[in-house]
């Protein structure tokens, strides 16, 4: 389905991150304590608050990608099943 492969073109990473479920607010506050950002276990590498508005928004764009994809994935799996059960 062209979708679902537009859709896992665009996807930076497969799983849906955690610190984008943080308010921004929240994430900026941790970033300016710190003075870094690491989240996930993952060290962004972050030493601007543009590049953090950046960051944050682009993972939270891929974190909707991947939902979109898992849930694309699941309706053709529930079609090809009705499909089976119904059109033998």
């Amino acid at each position: 389905m062209d979708v679902l492969h537009e859709l896992e073109k665009r996807s930076t990473h497969t799983k849906n991150t955690k610190w984008t479920q943080k308010s921004f607010d929240e994430v900026a506050k941790k970033f300016v304590k710190d003075g870094t950002l690491n989240w996930d276990g993952t060290d962004y590498q972050i030493d601007s608050m543009k590049q953090l508005v950046q960051q944050y928004y682009r993972d939270k764009l891929n974190d909707k990608l991947v939902e979109t994809r898992l849930s694309i994935k699941s309706l053709l799996s529930e079609e090809n099943q009705i499909e089976e059960r119904y059109l033998k």
